[in-house]
């Protein structure tokens, strides 16, 4: 991923779409767990006991800045699928229509 192609404000939607996720430890835990399940690198590269909001920051951050393989998406994109995929489809559609425009509407 070339992060130089990502609109300034990308980190700002990612967390946006992060934040409600992970509003607790036991969310955050859970959340990353099925995201990276065997992937210890990307698991332990986190403080999970801050706030949400600051949590949500840091994670968008963090992931952005890992590279990725050839064979693999982004572990940022990783993440958001994990979040996209357990929402029905009106959310799914908002959480989309997040990413593209950065603008969140109330879910």
């Amino acid at each position: 991923m070339n992060i130089a192609s990502l609109p300034s404000d990308f980190v700002t939607r990612a967390k946006r779409l992060l934040a409600p996720e992970v509003r607790t430890l036991t969310q955050r835990e859970t959340l990353l767990g099925e995201s990276f399940f065997g992937r210890p690198e990307l698991l332990g590269m986190f403080n999970y006991d801050i706030d949400g909001n600051t949590f949500a920051s840091h994670c968008a951050q963090k992931l952005l800045q890992q590279s990725c393989s050839p064979n693999q998406p982004h572990p940022l994109a990783i993440l958001l699928d994990t979040i996209r995929f357990a929402k029905d489809d009106e959310v799914r559609s908002k959480l989309m229509k997040c990413l593209k425009t950065g603008h969140q509407d109330s879910a």
